[in-house]
């Protein structure tokens, strides 16, 4: 009886004009869902989420509050009550509701998950089936999954997330080719799709076209579905695959290559040596090639640690949260060598790197950041050792030196505080 009157406050709070009211709701919620919440009470709260609620923004849903109490635990008549009451949730709703199916690895949940997929996908209900956090670890769940999610390839909205699931699957070996073999035409129209809109831009030259919008929604595709086709039949997709060696973007090189070289069939030495010489390609080509044990055939001239330090720095320039680009330029200014009891001589390389216009960070001109340190015992390698970063200072502000000590100290407080963080 107590825990119905906090919930029926907490629903009263939510329905109030008061943003105050909500924010309080909001606190009480989360502080009711950590001592825990009877199964009574979470049917109180999932049919609460489905009621009509007024459209304040993306931000203050109450519907989406109600639904993230579900994150970490769905029991199965919840479960099947989620599925019931979807297509009443608000648009944020339904993101949260497929987001909570998707992380939990409960057999219910997988056949829940499926289940609002069929119901409501072809409704346009769906926007996301949640890749990134699906727990997709057993053949029991790929079985639930695979072929029935398959027959969705041909809904725009979702399609990507079925091709990576199905990728995920033959990847991690959970799934027999033989389950996806009546698909594949599907997958290759989709790949055909993609190559249409990629090959009139490709340049002989340059970077920046690479990393237009409309160029990266493109190529993040077509990433998935190369890398996909390295696990299809080899017959059916080869010659697909050697049409994508002829473009210029070296990470589409190199996906087509990969999946090539996995299906045992070869690549032109001088392919492998285009995608080696791109920063931004070079160490996913040195970390499959080793992987899949062809090590020999990674190009001899960038088999260099300075090489591969130059493209862990690039990678980590990628990032969305940094420059979210490779430079345009780089340049290698000076190896540090240290000494460490533990893990013996070390080299972090420095570079100073720009991007130009219009770029937002072009303006600060040539900047500093470190790659590694990386160990001389495992040279040539990929493996950075935690310190690869960037404060983005203007290469002039500083001497090399505590252009390196900066960077050093930044890097060194933030691996203290995930330890200590750990050990509380």
């Amino acid at each position: 009886m107590f825990e119905k009157r906090k919930i029926q406050a907490i629903i009263r709070l939510l329905e109030s004009d008061k943003k105050e009211d909500r924010r309080s709701a909001s606190g009480k919620l989360r502080s009711l869902a950590k001592k825990g919440i009877s199964a009574d009470g979470e049917i109180t709260l999932m049919r609460a989420a489905a009621q009509r609620w007024p459209d304040r923004g993306r931000y203050d849903d109450p519907c989406e509050e109600l639904l993230t109490t579900f994150f970490d635990r769905l029991r199965p008549e919840t479960a099947q009550l989620l599925v019931e009451l979807f297509d009443k949730f608000t648009e944020g709703g339904r993101s949260i509701a497929v987001n909570c199916l998707a992380r939990q690895s409960d057999p219910f949940c997988t056949k829940a998950y499926l289940e609002v997929v069929r119901r409501y996908a072809r409704k346009d209900l769906i926007e996301d089936l949640w890749t990134a956090v699906f727990k997709l670890q057993s053949t029991q769940t790929a079985s639930a999954l695979f072929p029935a999610l398959l027959d969705y390839l041909d809904v725009p909205t979702i399609r990507r997330d079925v091709e990576y699931l199905v990728f995920e699957a033959l990847a991690k070996g959970l799934l027999a080719k033989a389950v996806v073999a009546p698909y594949i035409p599907q997958i290759l129209s989709h790949l055909d799709e993609v190559y249409a809109a990629l090959a009139p831009l490709q340049q002989p030259t340059g970077v920046r076209w690479m990393w237009t919008e409309q160029y990266r929604k493109f190529r993040s595709n077509a990433a998935l579905l190369l890398d996909l086709a390295g696990y299809l039949d080899a017959g059916a997709v080869a010659s697909t695959l050697e049409r994508w060696t002829g473009l210029t973007d070296p990470v589409l090189l190199l996906y087509a290559s990969q999946s090539l070289l996995q299906l045992d069939r070869s690549v032109d030495p001088r392919i492998l040596d285009l995608c080696a010489s791109f920063p931004e390609s070079r160490n996913r080509l040195f970390d499959f090639l080793e992987r899949s044990e062809r090590k020999s055939l990674f190009p001899t001239k960038y088999r260099k640690q300075r090489y591969l330090a130059e493209s862990d720095m690039v990678r980590w320039l990628t990032f969305g949260t940094e420059l979210d680009t490779v430079p345009d330029e780089i340049e290698l200014m000076k190896v540090i060598e240290t000494n460490d009891e533990e893990d013996g001589w070390m080299d972090y390389y420095l570079f100073r790197f720009r991007t130009f216009e219009p770029h937002w960070s072009a303006k600060k001109g040539w900047q500093a950041g470190i790659s590694g340190p990386f160990k001389r015992s495992e040279r040539p390698s990929t493996n950075h050792h935690g310190a690869t970063f960037s404060c983005f200072e203007p290469w002039d502000s500083k001497s090399p030196m505590e252009h390196f000590e900066e960077i050093v100290a930044v890097t060194s407080k933030y691996w203290e505080r995930m330890a200590a963080e750990e050990e509380e």
